[in-house]
């Protein structure tokens, strides 16, 4: 595949649904070349633009043709006011097109044509692999319906694993009765542990079910090698996708902090952070969570990464 043949709207969706965190308010900077880089910067949706903003921060995308996607969830209006100024503070590199984005949608600019994300990440070549369901649904965290109970029923932890797995390889959103029975799991700590670790275990090519769970754990804190294919990113989106979507705060905090520590066993540090202080958020008192940020905050990256 070259990617060199996207459209702009395509690569304001490639590089949007490769982030493992939320992105209300910046811009993301992506190289068209056929090894190109990308950079991704932040605002606080309540503040101005960094005045010492320059080109001279993204000097490695210099070299190359770049496409500027411009995200504020205000609205496309906002976005286009904040391309104004990234297009002025970064002048010096060479934008190939810019689009705005806001919720589910994109516009490119000029022309002002508008698609949304979910039909710009399907028209995606195959080959380059599209977007799963949970890698749309991590760009605007919008609940696709009310937040539910856990099961009141007795859930067989056995019979759970089989979903929660399935969930993880194929990036599907769990429906409702799944997320309740999650919910409910996860607050007894041996089948919270279960569920973690059988994610893990998909995330590393030496690790199988006859794993011991003390080299499942020391892969996940990243003394063994480097994650494979994605895997722990995408068991974390099922966590938070979960989290988001049960009425049981303590859950959603352990959820979370899985969620943190399968990033920060990626490398992902600063999703793992947010990860982290959202589980705190949810609930201060889990011990899980403040676990979770104790080791992406003192840590920061695990050792495969660092060397």
């Amino acid at each position: 595949m070259d990617i060199t043949q996207l459209t702009a709207a395509q690569f304001a969706a490639y590089t949007l649904t490769s982030l493992a965190e939320p992105l209300p308010r910046g811009f993301i900077l992506a190289g068209t070349g056929e090894n190109g880089m990308s950079a991704t910067f932040g605002v606080d949706p309540d503040a101005d633009y960094p005045l010492d903003l320059s080109a001279a921060a993204f000097q490695p995308l210099s070299a190359q043709d770049v496409v500027l996607t411009v995200v504020h969830d205000h609205g496309l209006e906002c976005a286009a006011h904040d391309a104004q100024t990234v297009l002025r503070r970064l002048a010096g590199l060479r934008f190939a097109a810019v689009v705005l984005s806001s919720g589910d949608y994109l516009m490119e600019l000029p022309g002002e044509k508008r698609t949304t994300l979910a039909a710009a990440s399907a028209s995606l070549p195959a080959e380059l692999g599209r977007p799963t369901e949970l890698e749309i649904w991590a760009r605007t965290r919008s609940r696709d319906f009310e937040p539910v109970d856990p099961a009141t029923d007795e859930v067989d932890v056995d019979v759970l694993l089989e979903p929660w797995i399935h969930a993880v390889v194929t990036g599907r959103r769990p429906d409702e009765k799944l997320v309740a029975e999650i919910a409910a799991a996860i607050a007894d700590g041996t089948a919270r542990d279960r569920l973690l670790l059988a994610a893990v275990r998909l995330g590393f090519a030496e690790l199988d079910d006859a794993s011991s769970d003390r080299d499942v754990l020391a892969a996940l804190l990243g003394t063994r090698s480097r994650p494979r294919g994605g895997q722990l990113t995408r068991a974390s989106l099922v966590a938070q996708y979960v989290a988001a979507h049960t009425t049981d705060s303590s859950a959603a905090a352990v959820l979370y902090a899985i969620a943190s520590l399968l990033l920060w066993s990626e490398a992902r540090a600063r999703a793992a952070l947010h990860a982290a202080e959202t589980a705190l958020l949810h609930d201060r008192s889990c011990s899980l969570a403040n676990t979770a940020f104790a080791v992406v905050t003192k840590l920061t990256y695990p050792t495969w990464f660092v060397g």
